[in-house]
């Protein structure tokens, strides 16, 4: 069995590179793609725990990167690029990953911003705090409590801040063209 599209705790998904490893291996998986958003940071930790399975099993290494087309009525479409087998050390491909990375990092704290400014008890130093920035950082109105009473806005945290745009929803920062020859 094979899985092209992994994530892990580099980015937005709940084990560790080698914890997905293993975890694969135990599913019965012999070829995984590590294809965490915008980095290349669980690689290593995912190669050695391939070097601890007691089979053959092929690790692939790739990224998934945040990206945005531009109509030509000009209406941006979000979406995300896999890359697989790349150079992690070209110059363009990792000052974009890095780029990318303080991007979704600012997002957040301006997600946290936006909600504390309608009443959440929440800061930006308890999310940093927190082991699975990633996936906390995508869920963010979902695990929140509503707000005291009496706090600006009114609904759901879950319906009012998930919907798109809403007062906590923050654009994100797209990837542009790179060249890397």
């Amino acid at each position: 069995m094979i899985d092209l599209h992994c994530h892990s705790t580099a980015s937005d998904g709940t084990d560790s590179p080698a914890e997905l490893v293993t975890n694969a291996f135990q599913a019965g998986v012999r070829t995984l793609a590590i294809t965490d958003h915008d980095t290349t940071e669980g690689w290593d930790e995912a190669a050695a725990a391939v070097s601890e399975l007691p089979a053959p099993f092929t690790l692939i290494r790739g990224a998934e990167f945040s990206c945005v087309h531009t109509g030509s009525d000009g209406h941006r479409i979000s979406l995300h690029l896999l890359g697989y087998l790349f150079d992690p050390t070209t110059a363009g491909l990792r000052d974009e990953r890095s780029r990318l990375r303080q991007s979704r990092l600012d997002r957040g704290a301006a997600m946290v911003a936006a909600l504390q400014s309608d009443g959440y008890p929440i800061s930006w130093p308890q999310i940093t705090l927190l082991p699975l920035l990633g996936i906390l950082v995508a869920a963010l109105p979902a695990v929140l409590t509503p707000p005291p009473p009496g706090a600006a806005g009114t609904g759901s945290p879950e319906l009012r801040h998930a919907a798109a745009p809403g007062p906590a929803v923050v654009d994100e920062h797209r990837s542009t063209a790179v060249t890397t020859r």
